[in-house]
This record gives structure tokens, C-alpha cells and sequence, in this order.
């Protein structure tokens, strides 16, 4: 074989391997294009996927809020129903038991008068001594309804005032 002939067969052999080479770049180009439209692919419905994930998640959390919101009004409503109901409670209780006050004072008081126009009959000396006993029965019968009355205002306030700190609570809460 002379230099003419392995001319030739180099240049085929270097032909055989430019079109092994173009086909090869060719694959890999159309490997690259293929990857690339599979990575857009892929992006486009984890973009899709993540905008629904986005969007319930937005969604369970309007839903959340409204039922704890929901909630909390009711727990108000609940817990002002019920200081108005102790308030009006308390107001019946006070309001019978002065009612109830008033009568025995005016009981006390017609025994007073009828004992007075007893003792106007009687001497001087014995109705001053039974005005200073009646006038001290007087005072203490007014200072009793003080004191009850007092005592029945500082168990409302103090039950308005506990039922004033747990609705701050749970307004805090909120």
C-alpha cells in the first residue's frame, strides 16, 4: 500500500470520525434541548402545584381564623349573657331583700309607735328611758341594713370584677 492509499484510509478514518463526532454533538444537542424542555416541564407544575398548595393553604387559614374569631364572639356573648343575668339576679335578690328590709322597719316601727303611745301614758322619766332604747334599736337596725346593704355591693363588685378580668382574657387572647 503506498501513501496514496493510506491517504485515503486516513482521510475516511477521519471522516468516519467528524460524522461520528457531528452525530454525537447532534445526540448530545438533542439530549440538552430534551432535559431542558423536561426542566421547563418540570417547573411549570411545580409552579402550578406550589400556586394550589398556596392557595389552600391560604384558604385553611381564612377558615381558621374565622372559626377562632367565630368562637371568641360567641365566648363574649356567653360571658355577657351571664353578667347580665348575675347583674339582674343580684338587683331581684337586693331588691327583695330590701323589700323584705322595709317591711320588718315598718313593723318595728308600728310596734315603736303603738310601745310610744304606751309610754306617753306613762311617766316622763320612764318615756325618755324607752325613747333612748327605741332610738338605740333605731341606729342598730340602720346600721344592720348598712352593713348588709354594703355587703351585697362588694359581692357584686367583686363578681363583676372577676367576671370583668376574664373577659379581658380572653379579649387578650384573641
Amino acid at each position: 500500500m503506498g501513501i496514496s492509499d493510506e491517504m485515503k484510509a486516513l482521510t475516511e478514518d477521519i471522516m468516519v470520525s467528524h460524522d461520528m463526532r457531528v452525530k454525537t454533538i447532534g445526540e448530545l444537542v438533542e439530549n440538552t434541548q430534551g432535559m431542558l424542555k423536561g426542566f421547563e416541564a418540570d417547573r411549570k407544575t411545580m409552579g402550578k402545584e406550589q400556586a394550589k398548595n398556596l392557595a389552600d393553604f391560604v384558604n385553611g387559614l381564612e377558615k381558621n381564623v374565622s372559626d377562632m374569631i367565630n368562637g371568641f364572639q360567641k365566648s363574649r356573648k356567653e360571658m355577657s349573657d351571664e353578667q347580665a343575668k348575675a347583674l339582674s339576679d343580684f338587683v331581684n335578690n337586693l331588691t327583695k331583700d330590701v323589700g323584705d328590709m322595709m317591711k320588718d322597719i315598718q313593723k318595728v316601727h308600728k310596734e315603736m309607735a303603738d310601745n310610744l303611745k304606751e309610754s306617753l301614758e306613762k311617766g316622763e322619766a320612764d318615756r325618755l328611758k324607752e325613747f333612748k332604747d327605741m332610738m338605740g334599736n333605731i341606729q342598730k337596725d340602720v346600721k344592720d341594713i348598712e352593713t348588709y346593704v354594703a355587703n351585697k355591693l362588694k359581692e357584686f363588685s367583686d363578681a363583676h370584677a372577676e367576671m370583668s378580668e376574664e373577659l379581658k382574657k380572653d379579649l387578650a387572647s384573641m
